[in-house]
């Protein structure tokens, strides 16, 4: 069956000129013809169903997207060549486009290695695997590698049960989404190592997180290309099998040139480069020396003063000055830091604070959703736009109700968050901010309606809960790092909070996905 291309151009003799480069170069395709109006291509479109579609972007009035909508609600079975005079990185989040090709320096040649690819493509998607036995296999690869376990001897092993062939040197490329992947087909695993194998071969499997990895051969340079320029290639057509399967848009993180004796900790590592993308927004490809890391900032900035500023903004009439200063925290500081641990660490710690204020709305009253500190953002923009909402919810409401917290109080909050792996003593606060502690401690009862010794018990938990879900730490060291000097006195103050031990609070999560 031959392959049918529509082409949809402004331009009469552009048209004119594709069409016949077309049928000079291949004779085995069905030339449905040229379009100037994006209408009538529209109507070409429903009635011939073409596989490949050489649209000029101009032509479409409503706009590019739209108009690929449209053409999806007839048929999914087609790719793009789009015809543009900038490159816009826009276009790359739309999955059917293959290539995008400047009009105004149009290359017969790269023209043709472009439609090559798209014929390629199409081939692909016409030949389904054997859906039973390619799951089997990579079912197989998930529970020998997927836990990172590279060793030389599970890759001899594969080589000789399962006909891998790796290169002495191959380069690691993780496909990390936008946004929650729930799972990818093995019909996309499959397609995606039939392009592997379309160029110097490779594999692809899935980690028992979920991650893909995708093992790719090193690729010497052609006579006509440089090994950089297949790669680029190689990695678009597997951005465009993930993105005509999720609809999500994936940026790749791809290695260095790695040695196979030495892939078991490279891909260790490199998987420490992967969470860095958390911090990468709007990069489609990343490779290392994109993003850095540096030292942790909770060891250079006082964390004390920012606690203390955001919790005296929150308090104020404008939430603004809140704003901002979250804002300067997280796409700022923490941004420009790129590291993890230390997002983390103010993450746990913003979240002892929203516990702390949230003491004072009463329990019949509706609360900002809980859990949005436990949730998997896959950037900081995203985090710091919805913890902004949790506490612009906070603050509406203490503003509605006339509600607020005092001076002295808040420093008692505040040094209890950030002091709260000691086992710190009301007196001593008391000494930090110069009053008795009998006095702090009928305030702070009176003002927050509950104790003090039962505050700090509630966030000490909640600092255990935050390590029992995050980290694989031992019991007795959650207890010591959130203030608990006595394992049998945690355990029971545990257990009294939540209802369960920490061990059955820690069994009933599921496993914790590394970000």
């Amino acid at each position: 069956m031959k392959t049918k291309i529509l082409i949809l151009v402004k331009s009469l003799h552009f048209g004119e000129h594709i069409h016949q480069l077309i049928a000079s170069t291949y004779g085995d395709v069905q030339l449905i013809g040229v379009e100037y109006n994006s209408a009538l291509g529209l109507e070409q479109f429903k009635k011939f169903k073409p596989q490949i579609i050489i649209i000029d972007i101009s032509i479409t009035i409503i706009g590019i997207e739209k108009y690929i909508e449209l053409m999806e609600g007839i048929t999914k079975d087609f790719v793009v060549i789009l015809l543009s005079e900038i490159r816009e990185s826009r276009l790359d989040n739309i999955h059917r486009i293959i290539a995008t090709l400047s009009k105004t320096y149009f290359d017969d040649t790269i023209f043709i290695e472009k439609l090559n690819d798209a014929f390629a493509f199409i081939q692909k998607q016409s030949n389904p695997p054997n859906q039973q036995q390619d799951e089997k296999y990579f079912n197989t690869l998930t529970k020998l590698l997927g836990n990172g376990d590279f060793s030389t001897e599970k890759l001899f092993k594969l080589r000789d049960n399962y006909s891998w062939k790796l290169t002495p040197v191959i380069n690691l490329l993780l496909p990390r989404p936008a946004q929650r992947l729930e799972k990818i087909s093995v019909d996309s695993l499959n397609k995606i190592r039939n392009i592997l194998h379309e160029y110097q071969g490779g594999e692809v499997l899935l980690m028992q997180d979920g991650v893909i990895c995708i093992l790719v051969n090193e690729i010497p340079n052609t006579i006509k290309k440089t090994s950089e320029i297949i790669y680029e290639e190689l990695l678009n057509q597997v951005r465009l099998v993930l993105l005509n399967e999720t609809k999500i848009h994936f940026s790749l993180f791809f290695s260095n040139g790695i040695h196979l004796n030495e892939l078991k900790i490279n891909y260790s590592d490199f998987r420490k480069f992967y969470k860095l993308g958390y911090f990468a927004k709007d990069l489609s490809l990343i490779k290392p020396g994109s993003l850095s890391r540096k030292k942790n900032v909770h060891e250079t900035e006082n964390s004390t003063m920012i606690l203390s500023k955001l919790g005296n903004s929150l308090l104020k009439k404008s939430y603004t000055s809140f704003r901002e200063i979250l804002q300067s925290l997280y796409l700022n500081t923490l941004k420009e830091s790129m590291n993890i641990s230390s997002t983390v660490y103010f993450r746990n710690k913003l979240e002892l604070l929203s516990c702390s204020v949230q003491i004072r709305i009463p329990d019949n009253i509706s609360r900002p959703k809980p859990g949005i500190f436990t949730t998997n953002f896959q950037t900081i923009e995203d985090e710091f736009e919805t913890v902004d909402n949790h506490f612009k919810v906070i603050h509406e409401y203490f503003q509605r109700n006339y509600i607020e917290i005092d001076d002295l109080i808040l420093k008692t909050i505040i040094l209890s968050i950030d002091y709260i792996s000691f086992d710190i003593s009301l007196g001593w606060i008391a000494d930090q901010i110069h009053v008795s502690s009998s006095y702090l401690s009928h305030k702070f009862k009176k003002d927050m309606g509950i104790a003090f010794t039962n505050y700090k018990n509630q966030i000490r938990v909640l600092k255990a809960q935050q390590l029992l879900s995050s980290t694989p730490m031992k019991i007795y060291e959650v207890a010591q790092e959130s203030g608990f000097s006595d394992y049998r006195y945690f355990s029971q103050v545990f257990k009294k909070i939540t209802d369960k031990t920490p061990t059955e609070y820690r069994d009933m999560l599921s496993p914790v996905n590394s970000m």
